[in-house]
């Protein structure tokens, strides 16, 4: 074999085994450099937050030079899936920081909200906005359970259907937050308003645009059932 063939050779066998190994680094470190906001989530956390209770004490005061960089807004949000990688890596070699216990499990759930909203610099959502976002799903069949059976279908039969509910719901709604409502059982008694988890809980129903469910929000579609007889009607 000539020496012009084996340097070749070799050339191919070195780029080769940089490709392998580049493969192999991507492997192990999967983690996007940076994350979008697929999902439409809101925060209330910041850059600033997140600089001044995790990179600053944990990060920046340990690395100089490029590092430093992650002072910057632009570069940390470039960085922002890695960072949260390498923070919640289960192997302690690769755990960021390192030589020190890990993150305490409240930095790291601020740290993982602020990144899967896509990392913004400023908060999206106010500290009310965020609690509603993360407050359960209210539907129909909620309210039926814990407002209107025991409050007013006894009175009001037809609030058995969500139709109806429907339709009156700006009644049903002023009524309930003016205390005019629920109706006492008897003529002469003084109306019980309706207590504020309730209240807090029909208001938050409304404010989600009174779903049926969460799978199907605008309820029952029985127009295909309807036929010209005693049934339907």
């Amino acid at each position: 074999m000539s020496l012009r063939v084996f340097r070749f050779f070799k050339i191919i066998f070195t780029i080769s085994g940089a490709l392998l190994l580049f493969a192999c680094e991507a492997a192990h470190d999967p983690a996007p450099a940076g994350r979008e906001n697929v999902a439409g989530l809101e925060t209330k956390i910041s850059f600033e937050q997140i600089k001044k209770q995790i990179l600053e004490p944990h990060c920046i005061s340990c690395h100089t030079g490029q590092h430093r960089a992650y002072e910057n807004y632009a570069v940390v949000k470039a960085s922002a899936g890695q960072i949260l990688a390498r923070v919640t890596a289960e192997s302690a070699s690769r755990r960021m920081p390192p030589r020190q216990p890990a993150l305490d499990p409240e930095l790291i759930a601020m740290l993982k909200e602020w990144v899967e909203a896509g990392a913004p610099q400023e908060a999206t959502a106010t500290e009310e906005e965020a609690e509603d976002s993360n407050a359960a799903f209210v539907s129909f069949q909620d309210i039926k359970d814990q407002v209107l059976t025991p409050q007013c279908i006894q009175c009001h039969s037809h609030f058995n259907e969500f139709a109806v509910v429907k339709e009156q719901l700006g009644s049903i709604f002023g009524l309930v937050m003016e205390d005019k409502m629920p109706f006492p059982k008897r003529k002469g008694l003084p109306v019980t308003p309706l207590e504020k988890p309730l209240k807090d809980l029909l208001v938050q129903w409304v404010n989600a645009g009174a779903p049926y469910s969460e799978l199907n929000p605008k309820g029952p579609d029985y127009s295909s059932d309807l036929k010209p007889n005693w049934i339907s009607l």
